[in-house]
């Protein structure tokens, strides 16, 4: 259900904004066709194994937070520090989140 979710919205809105994140690992072979190939051609991450080190952990929320980029309400607040607050630079703030969501995930 998820994935059908995700697929809709990357087509609706004809842009890059999925991050994967396999909790555990995979066994390809029994993938959907429509997974494997996000997959292969996205990058993802890679949850920590129950038991790995805290700061396996810590990397991995580093690198999720950094692939989401900075949330809706960051943004806003420091729109209204900045004393700017127009539904058009929320707009175009929003998309350069979504675009640099992307280039972080690609350099992962």
């Amino acid at each position: 259900m998820e994935l059908e979710l995700a697929n809709h919205k990357l087509f609706e809105d004809s842009r890059e904004f999925l991050v994967l994140v396999e909790l555990e690992r995979l066994d390809r072979s029994s993938l959907p066709l429509h997974l494997k190939y996000l997959m292969d051609t996205r990058t993802y991450l890679e949850w920590p194994e129950p038991g790995d080190s805290t700061g396996e952990v810590v990397v991995a929320f580093k690198r999720l937070k950094e692939a989401l980029g900075p949330s809706i309400y960051e943004v806003e607040q420091e729109m209204a520090r900045c004393g700017e607050h127009s539904s058009t630079q929320t707009l175009v703030l929003r998309e350069t989140t979504a675009q640099n969501s992307t280039r972080t995930e690609a350099t992962s």
